[in-house]
């Protein structure tokens, strides 16, 4: 923390796979670089778990439902501790901890800057939502395809939007985080960012979990796609929980078990009401079936059961309006186009990802060539 004079607070949250030692680098990083950049404000750099599991890619959703769990406890910190101005800052996974503890838990800041925010898209703007089901959707697992969208756990949210009391309603990313006020809101993405960037198909099994050993350079390309369409799976880094699995016969848990609905058109002929009692997808965990669900259970059930149906934020522009439906401009900054007056330290032909902007270059890539992001940011925020 660093004492100030301006009246100030910066709030900076690290993502996710980030254990103790490299969250002092991130925080350490962030410090410093603000600090070149003009910025006057007292620094907070929270540590939150995000790193949960011996081999932690395997466990990304847990992670994200530990981000749930942190949300109210960076409410309490920021609420009760912190007075003068508040500006919240998160990096990749971070930002779930901070949208859901702004969206569900109240929190009051002046500024929030989302940088490769590692959440769907859908949460924040509606209009990256891809409902397609005619098979060219990469948010589909391959298996799934001639399946109507209305069989699927991300849309099954739809069949009980006419009973605002039934829980089921809210089984979706799609305006998860529509609480968050655009007058805050700064996305600050990369479209060149592999950790977050879409495959033109699904991901395949094996997809991101290079990582694990650092063995590939495209080790961690499509790894947050891959942790998206393979929940439900059972397989390498995916779940049990609803998803893109299919409901099977007795034991449940037995993956080859013959399916309850024998096919697409099986599933596709069934009413409303019977997809409603009896989804095509995994029951599991049995909680989901019923009208009344724990808040806890619903967050864990979209970390873990139900998938995003648009890309990541970290990624792309998204809607950031004022209060007459007009966008704010300069609320969307793609890293990847901002001008870099000392090059960059991979080259234009370095495969495969030459001079992008990648998932963590806010941090890795030295100041001498990412200043003019943290110049932008401290310019932005009012820091000085």
């Amino acid at each position: 923390m660093a004492v100030n004079a301006s009246g100030k607070n910066v709030i900076f949250l690290h993502g996710f796979k980030v254990d103790e030692q490299e969250a002092r680098a991130w925080n350490a990083e962030m410090f410093k670089r603000l600090w070149q950049s003009g910025s006057d404000a007292r620094f907070h750099g929270v540590t939150w778990k995000g790193d949960i599991g011996l081999a932690n890619a395997l466990h990304y959703h847990e992670n994200v439902n530990n981000a749930f769990l942190t949300a109210s406890c960076l409410r309490d910190y920021v609420t009760n501790n912190l007075s003068g101005e508040k500006i919240v800052m998160a990096h990749s996974l971070g930002n779930m901890v901070v949208s859901s503890a702004i969206a569900d838990y109240g929190m009051s800041v002046d500024k929030y800057f989302m940088f490769n925010a590692a959440v769907p898209a859908e949460a924040y703007d509606e209009s990256s939502w891809h409902s397609d089901d005619s098979g060219l959707n990469p948010m589909m697992h391959n298996d799934w395809s001639g399946y109507a969208g209305r069989t699927w756990s991300a849309r099954w949210h739809e069949l009980f939007l006419n009973n605002p009391n039934d829980d089921r309603a809210l089984l979706t990313w799609k305006n998860r985080f529509s609480a968050v006020p655009s007058s805050i809101l700064y996305n600050v993405y990369s479209s060149g960012d592999e950790v977050l960037e879409l495959n033109n198909a699904a991901p395949a099994l094996l997809t991101g979990a290079g990582g694990l050993f650092n063995l590939f350079p495209t080790a961690e390309r499509y790894a947050w796609h891959k942790q998206e369409v393979f929940k439900g799976r059972d397989m390498v880094a995916g779940t049990t929980w609803a998803g893109w699995g299919f409901l099977r016969t007795a034991p449940e848990s037995t993956y080859a078990q013959t399916l309850v609905y024998p096919g697409a058109a099986a599933a596709n002929q069934a009413d409303p009401a019977q997809l409603a009692s009896q989804p095509v997808f995994r029951w599991n965990p049995p909680g989901m079936l019923t009208n009344s669900i724990p808040p806890a259970l619903r967050k864990e059930l979209l970390a873990k059961g139900i998938p995003a149906l648009s890309g990541a934020t970290g990624t792309m522009s998204v809607s950031i309006t004022d209060d007459s439906g007009n966008a704010i401009p300069g609320r969307n900054q793609d890293m990847n186009s901002v001008a870099r007056p000392n090059g960059w330290p991979r080259l234009p032909t370095e495969a495969p990802y030459g001079q992008r902007w990648k998932h963590s270059d806010l941090k890795d890539v030295a100041f001498f060539y990412n200043y003019n992001v943290y110049s932008d940011i401290v310019a932005k925020g009012d820091l000085e």
